[in-house]
């Protein structure tokens, strides 16, 4: 994060009440252990699960492949444990990326969140200056 971001940081949280100014820091950014955690729990907790249980077994035939790879002595084999490789391995990438996109997605629902705060907050106390401005 930039100086003007961590001072528009301060601004908000010097804005808020104190129990605005804690929702919000619970919304606040994750690291990368946290992102990766939170994308297990929702509602893609189980498939991403899964997926991850799939990608270790693709990431352990693309290691049995391999060592069959250097094991084969005729070309034709060769080329089949060579392809079963990049095969699986193909695979497990498109998972991790699948993973991370997640993660994204998950970070930018979380930055959603904040805006809607903010938006809660900023509604709220233009209603009480306009209930303010109407007694008078």
């Amino acid at each position: 994060m930039n100086d003007s971001e961590q001072n528009i940081d301060i601004l908000i949280r010097e804005a808020l009440s104190a129990e605005e100014a804690r929702a919000f820091d619970h919304l606040g950014e994750q690291g990368i252990l946290g992102m990766a955690m939170g994308a297990f729990s929702g509602r893609n907790r189980v498939l991403t699960s899964l997926m991850m249980v799939i990608a270790v077994i693709l990431f352990g035939l693309a290691v049995y492949s391999a060592v069959q790879f250097f094991r084969a002595e005729e070309v034709k084999a060769l080329i089949a444990w060579a392809s079963g490789f990049f095969l699986f391995m193909l695979a497990t990438t498109s998972i991790k990326i699948w993973w991370w996109m997640e993660m994204e997605k998950n970070a930018t629902m979380r930055e959603i969140k904040r805006v809607e705060l903010l938006l809660a907050n900023v509604q709220s106390t233009l209603q009480g200056l306009a209930g303010r401005a109407a007694e008078r």
